[in-house]
């Protein structure tokens, strides 16, 4: 069975069916058994990224590395707009990239 993972931007959320939002609602109060593995508290030793997929890790890395060909004082002012912003710099970008080619 084949796995489908969506990543969401920030200032994204997913969208639930009505029938998802019916089964949450049933949830709500409901204790949660925790007898077969007790609950974890202790998060000191704990290693972020450990078992994340490589596609994923690959995607942040090259997120990451995007905003590098940027002056810092660019790149501090663009981390403040908001995404519809972000996305019209994008798309002037890609605009003046394809003018290049």
């Amino acid at each position: 069975m084949a796995v489908t993972r969506k990543i969401y931007r920030d200032g994204e959320q997913p969208v639930l069916t009505p029938e998802q939002v019916e089964e949450l609602n049933a949830l709500k109060g409901r204790e949660i058994d925790l007898s077969d593995a007790p609950e974890t508290t202790d998060w000191s030793k704990a290693k972020r990224g450990r078992f994340a997929h490589k596609a994923i890790l690959a995607e942040e890395h090259q997120a990451a590395t995007q905003v590098r060909v940027l002056d810092a004082d660019v790149a501090s002012w663009l981390s403040t707009q908001d995404q519809e912003t972000k996305r019209h710099i994008n798309d002037m970008i890609r605009h003046v990239m394809a003018l290049a080619h």
